[in-house]
């Protein structure tokens, strides 16, 4: 039950820094920016998890999101609006 697959669960979570102990950060509709966002986030010391796939999408892990918006916030600039926005999903659970 429960009660068995909760702790394991956490347990496991746990050793592979996943929430709840670091937020999981999905960015999609990356809109042909992939490399320059994985780019920026190696610089900043960030390990840009690319599941392949969709070109339009890159997962990491972070403690702060200060930082990361501070490091994603150039592919936000209204200048980049006609090829549209990331978007960003938090996963904290």
């Amino acid at each position: 039950g429960w009660d068995h697959f909760w702790p394991r669960e956490l347990e496991v979570r746990k050793k592979l820094d996943l929430p709840p102990w670091k937020y999981l950060v999905e960015i999609t509709n990356l809109a042909g920016n992939k490399e320059r966002i994985k780019t920026a986030l190696l610089k900043k010391g960030y390990e840009a998890l690319d599941p392949g796939g969709p070109e339009g999408m890159v997962w990491l892990k972070c403690d702060e999101l200060d930082e990361l918006r501070g490091t994603l916030a150039p592919f936000f600039q209204i200048s980049g609006s006609p090829r549209g926005f990331p978007r960003i999903s938090l996963r904290s659970e």
